[in-house]
């Protein structure tokens, strides 16, 4: 797989579909697309309707609706095999950095501009903006990365934080849990990618380093051996999740 081009300015977020087919995109050029992922051939043309940069998406449970956050302050729906927008859109106080469904599909948590996690009920504990946001496989944690240069874990239900903080050395951009839950993985403006242990909270080996600018997007392929990540620098970069080695 070579480089996927094709959005005109940076990209934000990416994401697999849940078979591994397709792969959706979101840029500061205020669209979501959607690729193949085994040719990286755009599908369709790039979904509209955000007045303002793309920043976070997330895929419900059963794969049909695409949830997607901005900079405009709301949420939008998308039907994920038409690119048609669903429903209506909700609205933020300030900037939304994050969105993630529930995997119950009961519920979609995001996060934001004005420093809370919101399962539309608000949590505290950052000191800066929340851009990520990944829930667990069993959905009993929440995991939130933010500008604050922390990542932080939240009891899915209650909303009480759990254990305590990981640290990068600038800001979060992005945090994914592994399809089996054991690890979780964040990437930062500190160009690197990095694996925890996600019941210690222990990093496990080195920071995985390759991105020239800052690492803004992962997402894991559905049987958790490769993990994708977008850059400013503006590459789409894959990895093996076991080694953390590129995969050229």
């Amino acid at each position: 797989l070579g480089p996927i081009k094709g959005h005109e300015s940076y990209i934000l977020c990416i994401l697999w579909s849940l078979d591994g087919s397709w792969l959706f995109s979101a840029s500061y050029d205020r669209t979501i697309r959607c690729w193949d992922s085994d040719t990286g051939e755009s599908i369709g043309e790039p979904w509209t309707g955000h007045t303002d940069t793309v920043t976070s998406l997330s895929l419900s449970p059963d794969g049909t609706k695409l949830a997607s956050a901005s900079h405009d302050k709301t949420i939008c729906f998308w039907d994920a095999h038409t690119g048609d927008p669903i429903g209506h859109s909700l609205q933020h106080e300030s900037c939304v950095y994050a969105v993630a469904f529930s995997p119950c599909g009961e519920f979609v948590a995001s996060g934001g501009g004005d420093q809370k996690v919101s399962i539309w009920q608000p949590w505290t504990g950052h000191t800066d903006s929340i851009r990520s946001l990944s829930l667990s496989p069993d959905g009993t944690k929440l995991a939130s990365a933010s500008e604050d240069k922390t990542v932080r874990f939240w009891d899915a239900r209650s909303g009480d934080p759990i254990e305590h903080p990981l640290q990068h050395d600038d800001r979060l951009d992005a945090v994914a849990f592994s399809p089996c839950g054991e690890f979780l993985f964040s990437a930062s403006d500190d160009r690197t990618i990095r694996c925890w242990n996600s019941e210690t909270g222990k990093s496990i080996g080195k920071p995985w380093t390759g991105h020239i600018n800052s690492v803004t997007s992962l997402s894991l392929s559905p049987d958790g051996t490769k993990l994708a990540s977008a850059s400013w620098d503006t590459t789409v970069r894959f990895w093996d999740t076991h080694s953390g080695k590129p995969i050229e």
